[in-house]
């Protein structure tokens, strides 16, 4: 049996599809056009923060991202995601038709397609620029950013942010954390305290204990921090 979509469902598909990838190539300009702006002009703060944005294409050159998923993990995420919210409320669709006694295959096909390229087209755009967890460097304060997520991948409209003034904040340091008693499966931190608070503004993971080089950059980033807004 061969389904079909009506003309209003693919001319809605179609317009849904044009307007995504028409708002993701504006926005890859945009981030394209700064980071190219950035890399002409390069200072020390945004070239170390730029080692602890996960692969993500932020148009913040000061704000550093807090998960541990790599940019392929998270699409192949997406595209799991996506296929079973499509899924999902395809199943839900289909019950509700047969309970109302209607033929159900035209719109759960229609359903599922809808799902697909809606769903499809947030959690790309959530893998590539929206991280659940990071941290904006401003001028006078840092800005906690979270927001709700399955795994790594942002839902959309749940972004929650935190204002915690500069001069709140007392060190700012890079911390060797590990709950495995043999000492490894390490994770290097740099951490902000205020107020009896601890902040975490990157971290790194590593399976053995004592990396020099990931032990390295952390106290390049930190000791850049503290110079720009601390010593002031």
């Amino acid at each position: 049996m061969k389904w079909e979509l009506d003309d209003t469902t693919s001319d809605g598909i179609r317009f849904l599809l044009v307007g995504a990838g028409s708002l993701f190539a504006l926005r890859l300009a945009y981030v394209g056009i700064l980071r190219w702006n950035q890399a002409a002009e390069p200072n020390s703060l945004e070239a170390r923060v730029a080692e602890f944005q996960n692969g993500y294409w932020l148009a913040d050159a000061h704000t550093l991202v807090t998960g541990h998923m790599a940019v392929g993990e998270r699409m192949a995420l997406a595209v799991v995601i996506t296929a079973v919210l499509a899924a999902l409320v395809a199943g839900v669709v289909y019950v509700i038709m047969r309970v109302l006694r209607r033929p159900a295959e035209r719109a759960v096909v229609r359903t599922a397609r809808i799902a697909l390229v809606v769903g499809g087209a947030w959690f790309v755009y959530a893998a590539l620029m929206v991280p659940a967890s990071s941290i904006r460097l401003g001028s006078e304060a840092l800005v906690q950013i979270d927001r709700a997520h399955i795994a790594e991948l942002s839902l959309p409209f749940t972004t929650n942010e935190r204002t915690t003034p500069w001069a709140t904040i007392d060190p700012v340091q890079v911390e060797e954390r590990t709950d495995d008693p043999s000492g490894n499966n390490v994770r290097y931190c740099i951490t902000a305290r205020t107020n009896g608070s601890v902040i975490t503004l990157a971290e790194h993971r590593t399976e053995t204990a004592g990396s020099d080089t990931e032990h390295l950059r952390m106290e390049r980033l930190a000791e850049t921090i503290r110079t720009t807004y601390l010593q002031r």
